[in-house]
């Protein structure tokens, strides 16, 4: 209203004095690349010299801004074939001219550099971008202490910024900043920010990242934290490449593609980054990527979606969702970065999926900037992306210690999550511990960890039909009922849980935790995992198991027993089943038959079978189970893995044994090796655990252990590669 109010007055007063103020929309056009500023504002012309229309692009901004109340266009006409570029800041001036003018007139401005003669957007930017206005900065040129430059800074409504190559600024590429009254509907539009005009050689912007607080290639930004706080929402940021941005000329992992963040009492929301290349050259096939997150939302900004993006390559995490932990007196209270959400993204591969372009870190980082925990970043959403390659997890989620709910309610949803360096999905346990790691079920659930720790689900069957597959589990949570499974075609991962790949479908459990899912017929070599939901609280993937033909497996076991490896399987029925193969490998690629088991045929009660190898390969055994049908049809059952050492069994040792209930447990770690102990009873209840992380435990462990009843006990202890039961026998 104040600004329409100051339209009306001034073009009153050129009615009635004759006032040089132009009110009208102005249309101006760049004619070369000089940095002159205009002779003669509010003139209604374009123009460096008296008389010779030589219009720059400073001299057009600041008609701009002074044309208040009016949405102005600036075109270029630049004479001349090629890449015309503009560098501010290049003149001589003393003191010095550095950056463009702000863009301050709420009625906004266009800035389309594709009305440059030769310039194509085309009909699939970023991909089809072919631009010939360059603004650059002098990042790369200008010795330490260099200035602080931005590119295309914005502090008011509805501009247009689009058909721009804007790179080697020191500060943002282009930058959206907050105002008291919000900065909002800006659109940034098929530029190319932090390379060079072909899209494929690094000329990043935020190159004195490396010494002050970081910048981006494209910044929505909400500065600073005081009285007067300021506000920006509604922004666009669509079809860019956004690519090479960080410090220079040694990357040190500072600097993001794209940068949304806040800083309450403002603040910042209700941005839209999409269908961008963030990461990759042009092609969106090669690496180009930027030193830090491709996209990074961080202090409280809120309600962001980042839609149909490539992002990959980026030197710590593709997506980084971030809060602040208080730390008065600079951060008073926590700064909670909430509901946003990720969606329809490649993260971590090529545009056409088929090529890994690796982050750093994580595909999705929630709660944890690079190695640096900050939390504070709950009911967020991660949906109908692929996320793959990543050098770490595929998502993450990292709550910080100040609390035990800052990092809750993140969604996790049917993404295709697959071949990543460590999990799929980690929830880190302990808070800011080491990632990568499975965080085990417990029972009943009571956890307080990043998502609450939820546990996942547990897959117990899976049975090929003629026309359909069954898979059916359970799942220990509080609230089963409002619980949702998800099931996926897995990709294989080193912890044997796998990463959902192929979305199959999802189910809610009964009351009592179980579940059932009927989905198309799958095949044997098809391995499932599945997720569970509750409250928004998305878990881990569970362990991996394979569909089986309509052989129910109730269990299927390898075991290390002294220098023999004893193989146990049982089943639930047997339908036309003519036997099982043994089969071993020392690699689990190449495989050889152990022995055939003839089988019942068929059979509605419970059957077991053995087999003792008494002759494990020294290292790495793996096993698997072949059923055979009388009619020739084949499934294949889990693979289980024994790494067998002569001196293994000397290395843990339990004494004595039989007891009456104190015994001790001895165990030599003389590799350092990370270790995890469980006792159980005869029936799988797990009486005790602990876990050590890798030089954690000494290398001679010694503890006394009474159990009070009469029965059987099973030690089980992993050491690195190795995985041991015990037998432990109370008689009293």
């Amino acid at each position: 209203m104040k600004k329409l109010f100051y339209t009306i007055f001034a073009c009153f007063t050129i009615v009635l004095f004759g006032s040089g103020i132009w009110c009208q929309p102005m249309t101006m056009t760049v004619n070369n690349t000089g940095d002159g500023s205009d002779i003669s504002l509010g003139d209604g012309v374009c123009e460096v010299t008296a008389g010779q229309g030589d219009c720059t692009l400073r001299a057009a901004m600041e008609e701009a801004n002074n044309n208040g109340g009016f949405h102005d266009i600036i075109n270029f006409n630049i004479p001349g074939v090629g890449v015309h570029t503009i560098m501010p800041g290049v003149t001589g001036a003393i003191p010095p001219v550095v950056g463009l003018p702000i863009l301050t007139d709420n009625a906004g401005a266009t800035i389309d550099g594709s009305t440059q003669p030769g310039a194509l957007i085309g009909s699939n930017p970023p991909m089809t971008l072919n631009l010939l206005i360059e603004v650059k900065g002098q990042g790369y040129m200008m010795p330490p202490p260099a200035l602080l430059m931005h590119g295309v800074w914005i502090m008011s409504d509805n501009n247009d910024i689009r058909g721009l190559v804007v790179n080697e600024f020191t500060g943002d590429g282009i930058r959206i900043e907050g105002t008291p009254t919000s900065t909002d509907n800006n659109l940034i539009y098929a530029n190319i920010v932090g390379t060079d005009p072909s899209g494929g050689i690094d000329r990043g912007n935020a190159t004195l990242s490396a010494i002050t607080p970081w910048y981006a290639g494209i910044s929505i930004i909400v500065p600073p934290c005081d009285e007067n706080p300021v506000f920006t929402k509604n922004n666009i940021v669509r079809r860019n490449l956004v690519s090479g941005n960080g410090s220079h000329p040694t990357p040190v992992n500072r600097g993001e593609g794209v940068s949304i963040t806040n800083c309450p009492p403002g603040d910042n929301g209700f941005n839209t980054v999409e269908y961008n290349f963030i990461g990759t050259d042009i092609s969106g096939t090669a690496p180009l990527g930027n030193d830090s997150d491709g996209v990074t939302i961080a202090e409280a900004a809120h309600d962001n979606l980042i839609d149909n993006n490539v992002i990959s390559s980026n030197g710590y995490s593709g997506v980084g969702i971030n809060g602040l932990p208080p730390s008065p007196p600079i951060t008073p209270v926590a700064r909670y970065t909430i509901n946003n959400t990720i969606s329809n993204n490649i993260i971590g591969l090529d545009v056409n999926t088929s090529k890994a372009l690796a982050n750093g870190f994580q595909g999705v980082s929630i709660g944890k900037f690079g190695p640096i925990t900050w939390g504070f970043a709950p009911s967020n959403t991660v949906t109908n992306n692929i996320i793959a390659f990543n050098i770490m997890n595929g998502v993450l989620v990292d709550e910080q210690q100040t609390d035990n709910a800052n990092c809750d309610f993140n969604l996790i949803s049917q993404n295709s999550i697959y071949s990543n360096g460590q999990l799929g999905i980690d929830l880190v346990s302990p808070s800011g511990g080491p990632t990568g790691v499975v965080t085990f079920n417990d029972p009943g659930d009571p956890d307080t960890g990043p998502n609450q720790e939820i546990n996942f689900p547990v897959i117990n069957s899976a049975v090929i039909g003629s026309s359909s597959t069954t898979i059916s589990g359970t799942v220990d949570v509080p609230s089963p009922t409002t619980t949702t499974v998800e099931v996926f075609i897995a990709a294989m991962d080193p912890t044997n849980h796998g990463e959902g790949m192929t979305y199959l479908g999802s189910t809610t459990p009964t009351t009592a935790g179980n579940w059932s899912l009927t989905v198309g017929v799958l095949t044997t070599s098809n391995m499932l995992t599945s997720t569970s939901t509750d409250a928004n609280n998305s878990s881990e993937f569970s362990a991996l198991h394979t569909p089986v033909l309509p052989v129910e497996l109730m269990g299927w076991k390898a075991e290390l027993k002294e220098s023999m490896v004893l193989l146990s399987w049982t089943t639930a029925s047997e339908v036309n089943n003519k036997g099982f193969y043994l089969l071993k490998s020392n690699d689990g690629k190449e495989w050889n038959e152990l022995c055939w088991i003839p089988g019942h045929g068929n059979s509605t009660k419970v059957n077991t079978y053995y087999f003792e190898d008494h002759y494990p390969f020294l290292g790495d055994n793996y096993y698997s189970l072949l059923q055979e049908d009388y009619d020739g049809v084949n499934a294949l059952a889990d693979i289980k893995y024994i790494y067998y050492s002569p001196d293994i069994i000397e290395r843990i040792q339990v004494f004595p044994n039989p007891s009456s209930g104190i015994f001790d447990v001895q165990i030599l770690n003389t590799d350092n090796d990370p270790v995890s102990i469980r006792i159980y009873d005869i029936i799988g209840r797990m009486y005790w655990s602990e876990d050590f992380y890798s030089g954690e435990m000494s290398k001679s462990w010694k503890r006394r252990f009474e159990l009070q009843t009469k029965q059987v006990y099973i030690l089980q202890v992993k050491m690195g590669k190795m995985l041991v039961n015990k037998k432990i026998v109370i008689t009293n």
